[in-house]
């Protein structure tokens, strides 16, 4: 697949809704704050990664898939 891997700080080690029907799980994480809160920091670090490679900086963590 060519995942890139961005760091720590772009890792969420668990499943949110995984076993909740697709229909409702978005009502769910919608609701959930503190869920919010802990993927602010994964966005961030997923768009800088994403703007680095756009302007060329590359990657040298990429991981094989």
């Amino acid at each position: 697949m060519g995942l890139i891997d961005t760091g720590t700080q772009a890792r969420v080690d668990r499943c949110i809704g995984y076993y909740e029907p697709s229909a409702t799980s978005h009502d769910a994480l919608d609701a959930d704050a503190a869920v919010q809160e802990e993927i602010r920091p994964v966005a961030r670090a997923v768009a800088k990664a994403v703007g680095d490679l756009r302007a060329g900086a590359g990657c040298s963590r990429a991981i094989a898939g």
